[in-house]
């Protein structure tokens, strides 16, 4: 089988625990819907340096808090190492290949792409995005269905910069952006996605911070956007909005952080780069210091929220509702989950990474193929292609 065959066993699959899910859901008695959902992503997050995924060496505390009062997958997997096209996959629910984003600065998500922001848009949500890098720029199109797109980005010393690749705003100023708009508009229905980017490179975190992770700056940066999620979360609770507000946490990607040796990310698909960290949260619907093993993909995220509040899917979702794991109403989805990487190919006309990860076995399509046994080598060291050609030619 070609990797391509693989694209269409995952619609399979999907299709099969779409029987199984319905007959769950027929018997459901509907919750009340939340009247809010607050999104959070933070660019370049690694679940493995958050104290609620067990990392001891950075402080995270309104993050592990949300954990407590939520639910956290262990296993979340983004569908692409790069900002632009997770995020296109995560707020479409489609794979990189359907939605054609692959790239960041290179691909727009194209307007007939129905995004998470119009579906929530067309249920009367007011709808807000206040993002914190360029790549996130309008002009890439994720800004479909947000009434308000505040992707303003500014250079290391404040200065406004239109058009650089590198152009960022810090969290305090994203922060400060999302709280006008929530108070501004507290008697709406609301929908409003905050991105953090300071874990992304390079990694220069505020005082106290900077000396306080200043062996570790990466855990500084994550420690100064904890700090700052936290301001929104004492807002929902000082506007009396907690109790009926979705929180979903996540992260587009990881970072490499020089395992094997990729400093950053985007090139590769290892787990350091495409394991991301995931929380759903909200009082009386989501069970609270519950963590869920089974594996999940960022494309899951949309139709989870959709069930929530109890909106259809629409057609073109490719991902699954979470909602049975959520509210154990099932064990496991047996979800695979695909990731990819172009980077290489595009910039430097090498080849092109692919990777088919089930509950036991992660495959690495290349030149040179990797299979590695995910649930006892979490850290990919033992490739296994050449002793287990049975089960590579399986997942190829």
């Amino acid at each position: 089988m070609k990797l391509s065959k693989t694209i269409s066993i995952l619609l399979v699959v999907t299709i099969l625990s779409l029987v199984a899910w319905f007959a769950i859901t027929a018997k459901r008695t509907p919750d009340k819907e939340p009247q809010n959902v607050l999104f959070i992503t933070v660019d370049t997050l690694r679940s493995d340096h958050l104290g609620c995924y067990g990392y001891k060496k950075v402080k995270t505390p309104n993050i592990d808090r949300l954990a407590e009062q939520g639910t956290m997958f262990k296993n979340a997997v983004s569908q692409v190492p790069l900002t632009l096209p997770s995020h296109a996959s995560l707020f479409t629910s489609t794979y990189p290949q359907f939605n054609n984003v692959r790239d960041n600065g290179i691909h727009r998500l194209h307007q007939s792409a129905i995004t998470l922001a119009e579906r929530m848009q067309e249920s009367g949500y007011a709808t807000a995005a206040f993002v914190s890098a360029y790549v996130l720029d309008s002009k890439f199109g994720l800004d479909q269905g947000f009434e308000t797109y505040d992707d303003e980005t500014q250079d290391q010393i404040g200065e406004e910069m239109i058009g650089h690749m590198d152009a960022e705003r810090t969290a305090d100023k994203v922060t400060a952006a999302a709280l006008r708009w929530l108070r501004d508009n507290k008697d709406e229905k609301r929908f409003l996605w905050v991105h953090y980017f300071d874990p992304h490179s390079i990694y220069n975190p505020p005082s106290p911070y900077r000396e306080t992770y200043k062996d570790n700056p990466y855990d500084g940066e994550i420690a100064y956007t904890d700090e700052h999620i936290g301001m929104l979360l004492s807002a929902l609770k000082e506007l009396d909005l907690d109790q009926t507000t979705l929180i979903i946490f996540a992260a587009d990607h990881g970072e490499g952080l020089g395992e094997h040796e990729e400093s950053t990310h985007a090139v590769f698909v290892y787990d350091t780069t495409v394991k991301v960290p995931l929380i759903f949260s909200c009082p009386s619907l989501v069970p609270e210091g519950k963590v869920v093993e089974d594996q999940v993909r960022l494309i899951d995220i949309m139709p989870t929220i959709l069930d929530f509040l109890h909106l259809e899917k629409n057609k073109e979702i490719q991902g699954e509702s979470l909602i049975g794991l959520i509210k154990g109403e099932i064990k496991s989805l047996n979800l695979p989950a695909y990731s990819e990487s172009l980077y290489a190919k595009l910039h430097y006309n090498w080849s092109p990474l692919k990777s088919f990860r089930t509950g036991k076995w992660k495959y690495i399509k290349s030149p040179a193929p990797e299979l590695y046994r995910i649930r006892d080598d979490p850290q990919e060291l033992v490739n296994l292609a050449g002793s287990r050609m049975d089960v590579v030619k399986e997942l190829d």
